[in-house]
């Protein structure tokens, strides 16, 4: 039926195409799993009682722990990395009108997976923190303007330290199309002054007591959200003045448009 085809496009929209590849990625490496114990054509576990699916689940992620689906330079895979392709693999059953494979008797992640999985915790080594930029190097990135490009290295980069974006939200990155998070553009600027929304070619825009920028799709599903950062008072470090002299740059492009990125350099 052509409702049946749709309703299925519509929920293949539901998530970016880095998660469906993430996904693919689990189930094959689990039907690997399967072949390599012997259950070559019981992918779906249906001849296992729910106990006995939780301790295969938990075998397949031993399996993944000790890095057997991985490259050479993976010895051992971190807790989180296991516990998502588990929760890929269980979203691979429930597709298929099979029972979530991890969940007990009472919908709650079995006791044996739990604990396995908070041993691989406890294991695991801790997170290295990387260490803040300091502010020093956003005005070093300010001052060099000798070229367009490094101009607008410095104006994206002193933009990002005060909204804290991530890189796709400011850059052209790799595979941008399969993310749920887009690049800010000119329509997403938006700067005020006594209250007063302030065209672009405004001559006093870097005047501005604010600017606030709406990001359209963040990546936790967050739509149409706004964030204000007012005027700092710096001659060089200011959120309003570093946006007012990107706006200037990208709007005295020509053919730009409200749709131009905010990386645009021409």
């Amino acid at each position: 039926m052509v409702d049946l085809a749709a309703a299925e496009a519509t929920r293949e929209g539901a998530v970016t195409g880095k998660t469906h590849e993430d996904q693919a990625r689990a189930w094959r490496r689990f039907r690997e799993w399967c072949d390599s114990v012997g259950l070559i054509d019981d992918y779906y576990l249906e001849n296992f009682s729910r106990g006995q699916r939780i301790r295969l689940i938990g075998a397949f992620a031993m399996a993944m722990r000790g890095g057997r689906f991985s490259g050479p330079a993976y010895d051992t895979l971190a807790e989180g990395t296991i516990r998502g392709a588990v929760s890929f693999v269980a979203s691979s059953f429930r597709e298929n009108d099979r029972p979530n494979p991890t969940k007990d008797e009472d919908g709650e992640l079995g006791r044996l997976l739990s604990r396995q999985f908070r041993a691989y915790r406890n294991e695991d080594p801790n997170p290295v923190q990387q260490k803040a930029i300091p502010v020093c190097v956003f005005r070093g990135l300010l001052k060099n303007k000798i070229t367009e490009t490094k101009k607008a290295i410095g104006q994206l980069g002193g933009g990002a330290f005060f909204f804290a974006k991530r890189s796709c939200e400011y850059l052209k990155v790799p595979q941008s199309e399969k993310r749920r998070t887009d690049v800010l553009r000119m329509r997403n600027i938006r700067f005020f002054r006594s209250g007063r929304l302030m065209d672009h070619l405004d001559p006093q825009l870097e005047y501005a007591d604010c600017v606030s920028k709406t990001f359209e799709w963040q990546k936790k599903d967050e739509r149409m959200d706004t964030v204000t950062q007012m005027a700092s008072g710096d001659r060089f470090l200011c959120p309003v003045r570093l946006d007012a002299s990107l706006v200037r740059r990208i709007r005295s492009y020509p053919g730009l448009s409200d749709d131009t990125p905010m990386s645009a350099v021409w």
